[in-house]
């Protein structure tokens, strides 16, 4: 790296770290979880360089090297929320009245919708397990919403300087490398916004992707007993729900990192701890694997104009210690059903007492599917139009059908269902059609919300999300077809 450049990328850096170091060291952390602090954000910073060997580090133009340390000290600066925003959450949970945008109602109320389905709102508190509950929600709902924060808190310090020595324009870079600290993997894989580019003048090499992998390791290897003193567990609180992740930090010690290897050692005394131990290594053991496969997919490699290559020297797995001489016997608890037998039970008879029952469920479904493009469409009429007026739904309605067909055909007897209603999307087909038993999720809540305000009523039947299991009740074989609707 340009000498002069170094050291112009270190002035501008002690210029402009300050206040976030502030707002780490003084701000604090949300009660129920471990501290994201300006220990948090240094380790991860030394982390970065365990991770990064000194041939590779040699390679790194002033750009990355001074995005990897603003990126270390922002990619959680969003967990110290201010205390007033959260107090106008606060409020709308308990009184559905405050000055939030109607953006942030909405993300809130996706929030509640997703994790407490079953909570009224507006929810109004009458215990002192209920003011617990609405801590512990904004806790959630902040943690949830960190990464937008950091961005918000970012551009609000950074946007007048977002430019660093050597011409790097990095602001959105930046924020977009400190934001991927939580994407899926295959997001840091195939995102174009990732990608490797020259910038600055003259020309310097910056590897986005490969900085999102040093990051991402870096924080989800930081794990030192600072994070959560034993002290701060009684003084803040800690609800049941995240002690564990209070307290495993102190039964594991991760060695200094070496080419091709990362070592675990466990040491926990019960086996709730064991347990949140093993959780940890699978999810640390998942980001190696994922930056390992997009190394040996020579994504580190792809700096236009430039021979450079970018080495990554982590394992795809770790390798861990966990001590034999324990007081306790660990078994895995986690439930493993025997799927068929589910099968039977949710499908049979014992639940639905005829067979004929899967043919109301498939007819149900189908008339759900038709009764939100009908909403939809109320709700999208020009202004001026009232959607509460029923002929819109006579009127919407004759547009659409739903048909039911018996076929015999040669290999069997098919029973087929169509209907014109709104389709599947992917979200749906993996997360409501092929998870029974869930509650409906945010985007029909929503939905229902939004008719209730236009003073009509959506009319959805389904209640208990296994209605499709039962079409085994009836069938061997069931073959969905579904393109979405457009209009929704």
């Amino acid at each position: 790296m340009d000498s002069e450049i170094a050291k112009e990328t270190a002035a501008f850096l002690s210029q402009h770290l300050p206040a976030a170091h502030i707002i780490l060291s003084k701000g604090g952390s949300l009660p129920n979880y471990t501290l994201h602090d300006d220990g948090h954000a240094l380790r991860v910073a030394i982390g970065m360089g365990e991770i990064i060997s000194t041939a590779a580090a040699k390679k790194l133009s002033s750009c990355e090297i001074a995005l990897l340390l603003l990126a270390a000290w922002l990619h959680d600066i969003g967990m110290i929320p201010v205390v007033a925003k959260l107090n106008e959450y606060k409020a709308y949970l308990e009184h559905a009245d405050a000055p939030v945008s109607e953006d942030e109602k909405l993300q809130f109320r996706k929030f509640l919708d997703e994790e407490r389905p079953d909570l009224p709102h507006p929810f109004k508190p009458a215990s002192p397990a209920d003011y617990a509950l609405v801590d512990a929600l904004i806790s959630q709902f902040a943690r949830n919403h960190h990464n937008a924060w950091s961005t918000i808190w970012t551009f609000a310090h950074f946007g007048p300087a977002n430019t660093l020595p050597g011409g790097c324009v990095f602001l959105d870079d930046l924020t977009t490398l400190c934001e991927s600290h939580h994407w899926p993997i295959h997001q840091v894989r195939d995102s174009h916004l990732l990608n490797a580019k020259l910038v600055g003048y003259p020309p310097q090499p910056l590897d986005v992707r490969y900085l999102a992998c040093v990051l991402r390791t870096a924080d989800i290897l930081e794990n030192d007993p600072e994070r959560s003193p034993p002290l701060l567990i009684p003084h803040r609180n800690v609800v049941r729900s995240s002690l564990l992740f209070w307290k495993r930090d102190h039964y594991l010690k991760i060695d200094p990192l070496l080419p091709g290897r990362v070592l675990l050692k466990f040491r926990a005394q019960e086996a709730l701890i064991e347990k949140a131990l093993h959780d940890l290594r699978r999810d640390i053991n998942h980001e190696l694997e994922g930056c390992y496969q997009i190394a040996q997919a020579g994504l580190f490699d792809l700096v236009p104009g430039t021979r450079r290559a970018l080495k990554w020297h982590l394992p795809q797995r770790s390798q861990f210690e966990n001590p034999g001489d324990k007081p306790y016997l660990y078994i895995d608890g986690t439930f493993r059903p025997d799927t068929a037998a589910l099968l039977r039970l949710v499908a049979g008879e014992a639940l639905y007492g005829t067979p004929l029952a899967a043919v109301r469920e498939l007819l149900q479904n189908a008339f759900d599917a038709v009764r939100e493009k009908i909403a939809r469409k109320r709700l999208a009429l020009p202004e001026g139009e009232d959607p509460a007026d029923p002929k819109w739904e006579t009127f919407f309605g004759k547009q659409e059908r739903v048909t039911l067909t018996l076929e015999q055909r040669p290999d069997g007897l098919y029973l087929i269902c169509e209907d014109t209603g709104t389709g599947l999307t992917e979200d749906i087909i993996k997360n409501r059609l092929l998870v029974s038993g869930k509650a409906p999720g945010h985007t029909h809540r929503e939905l229902d919300r939004q008719c209730r305000a236009k003073g009509f009523t959506l009319g959805r039947t389904a209640s208990f999300g296994i209605g499709c299991l039962s079409y085994f009740m009836l069938a061997d074989e069931v073959t969905i077809e579904t393109r979405r609707d457009p209009l929704c």
